[in-house]
């Protein structure tokens, strides 16, 4: 005979945090997975509606970009200040460009954990962003040199956000421009 059990759904205690890729671009989207769990691991599915999550675990770009995920419109939140979510049946996603976009800048680890009030996530997401060459930035040995004389420069390959692009290495041709000639011609 069939016996009937009754399972029951306990109070969020934590939220899982999960991306698309855990090894975005510096600047690419990440799209994000939020769930509510009990203390059983059990997703609440009566944790619907929007929900004001506060993120953390990445830092501002050298150039000053802050991490940000997207709110449930579609505005780009910075970390640090309440993110609004909604969730359906215990979990919050991405639809299109709004709710739960993420977006970091800083080349490097990060570790983004979600949290509302006392709801937390025990787990961060762990990712590496990787800089993509861009600009280059040229620093020369003196900032005043003698017309014709050489001068040492140092040319550092970054992203769009102040961060070294560790993988452009090796031989490469540039070509410089911008220097006029001297009035003798050289």
């Amino acid at each position: 005979a069939a016996k009937a059990a009754t399972v029951t759904i306990g109070e969020a205690v934590k939220l899982t945090v999960s991306g698309s890729t855990t090894t975005p671009a510096t600047g690419a989207s990440v799209n994000l997975t939020i769930t509510a769990k009990d203390v059983n691991n059990a997703t609440v599915t009566t944790y619907t509606g929007s929900h004001n999550l506060v993120f953390s675990g990445a830092s501002s770009s050298p150039g000053g970009n802050a991490p940000t995920v997207s709110n449930s419109s579609g505005s780009a939140i910075a970390f640090g200040a309440a993110t609004a979510l909604n969730f359906s049946s215990g979990v919050a996603s991405v639809s299109g460009n709004n709710n739960g976009v993420l977006r970091v800048y800083k080349a490097g680890a990060a570790n983004v954990v979600a949290t509302e009030t006392s709801v937390t996530t025990p787990a961060p997401l762990a990712l590496t962003a990787s800089p993509a060459a861009t600009r280059f930035v040229i620093t020369a040995a003196s900032a005043t040199p003698a017309a014709g004389a050489a001068d040492d420069l140092t040319i550092t390959a970054q992203d769009a956000y102040g961060n070294v692009a560790t993988g452009y290495a090796g031989a490469k041709n540039l070509v410089f421009s911008g220097a006029n000639p001297s009035a003798g011609g050289n």
